[in-house]
């Protein structure tokens, strides 16, 4: 029953969202381009969820439980492997005290979950972390940079410090089908980035892909030669609380 709430409650979501999206093109605050990208996205998740919410509704009616569906039905796995890896995932930033939320709508982009830790420890004290996770069903560079600084915008919009030399280290997490070569490389030699100044305030900006396809992980593997300890910490964390 309280997966079928949470179906629901998503789905609600994602119908606000495009209301917002339908008003943002009439005032002109939207392209017709970016609008028929993001609208599609969401519809087609929508129906995914209508689907989901149908199946499960109907499995009430004929008496079943919806968590035995895996035990009803031979073939149609408890969880897909994007929800599996999810999963996983968060239970690890749970169990290292971040705070975890599901389905959270920022401006015209849902969030499949956000994870925040106000007190992150550091190579210098501490930090305040974010997990910003977003589904894809494919990603190139440009979908990739957007999906980041939305992932930046939201972060420094709901950092709990209000210390202007407390350093937000965030990582947009962005789940896809497949990555093509052009993508993976992106992410491996440039996506890593310093915002502002080091160790007065700044940002981290650490993009990680999960490809589906792969069970693979790809994360920035460069050491720049100004602030070489950050991204071997960079990288310990994601391949700790990150790995498949």
């Amino acid at each position: 029953m309280n997966e079928l709430k949470e179906l629901k409650d998503r789905l609600s979501k994602i119908n606000s969202l495009l209301d917002k999206l339908d008003e943002r093109l009439v005032g002109g605050e939207l392209s017709e381009a970016k609008y028929k990208e993001l609208s599609e996205k969401y519809r087609k998740e929508a129906d995914n969820l209508k689907n989901q919410i149908t199946e499960k509704e109907l499995l009430q009616e004929v008496g079943f439980k919806v968590e035995e569906k895996e035990e009803v039905i031979a073939g149609h796995p408890a969880e897909s492997p994007e929800k599996s890896y999810l999963s996983r995932v968060m239970q690890r930033l749970r169990n290292e005290g971040f705070e975890c939320y599901e389905n959270v709508t920022y401006t015209d982009y849902f969030f499949k979950f956000v994870a925040k830790k106000s007190r992150f420890d550091w190579i210098l004290g501490h930090a305040e972390a974010f997990f910003v996770f977003g589904e894809f069903s494919s990603i190139d560079t440009q979908s990739l940079r957007e999906f980041s600084t939305k992932c930046i915008e939201y972060a420094r919009k709901t950092r709990s410090s209000s210390t202007l030399t407390t350093i937000l280290v965030c990582f947009p997490c962005a789940t896809v089908n497949s990555i093509d070569r052009a993508t993976s490389e992106y992410v491996r030699n440039e996506a890593g980035h310093f915002h502002q100044a080091l160790f007065s305030g700044g940002v981290l900006e650490m993009p990680v892909v999960y490809v589906l396809d792969s069970d693979t992980i790809y994360y920035f593997e460069k050491t720049p030669f100004y602030g070489w300890a950050v991204w071997g910490r960079l990288r310990d964390i994601i391949k700790r609380l990150l790995a498949p």
